[in-house]
C-alpha cells in the first residue's frame, strides 16, 4: 500500500514538473531595430533588408527563439558616423557605431 502511495506521489510530480516546462522554441521576442547617423540628410543602406534610408530608421517585429536579429549598415561617405540597435523585449542587447560600414546581430535565446 505505501509503495502504490509513492509511485502515485511520484508520478504526480513528475507530470507537473514535465507540464510546466516551457519549450524554448515556444518562446517569441519583440525585436525593434534602430539605425541613425551623427549627419543630417546621409543616405544609408541597410544591406540586410534592400532599404536606403535617411538619417533615422526604426523597425520592430517578433522573433522565434534561436533566430538572429541582425542590422547591416553601409554609407558610401566615410565620415559619417553610423549607430545601430537592438532591442530585445525593450532592453538594449547589441549596439555599435562605426564610419561606413557597421554590422550587428543578437542571438534570441
Amino acid at each position: 500500500m505505501k509503495f502504490k502511495s509513492i509511485l502515485i506521489l511520484f508520478i504526480i510530480f513528475s507530470c507537473t514538473i514535465l507540464s510546466s516546462c516551457e519549450s524554448d522554441d515556444d518562446k517569441e521576442y519583440s525585436v525593434r531595430k534602430v539605425v541613425y547617423s551623427n549627419t543630417e540628410g546621409a543616405q544609408i543602406t541597410l544591406s540586410d533588408i534592400g532599404l536606403v534610408i535617411k538619417d533615422f530608421w526604426e523597425s520592430s517585429a517578433n522573433y522565434k527563439s534561436r533566430s538572429y536579429a541582425e542590422v547591416v549598415a553601409i554609407c558610401d561617405d566615410p565620415a559619417v558616423l553610423i549607430t545601430t540597435e537592438i532591442y530585445v523585449n525593450g532592453k538594449l542587447r547589441a549596439r555599435k557605431e562605426g564610419n561606413g560600414y557597421v554590422k550587428i546581430a543578437h542571438q534570441m535565446k
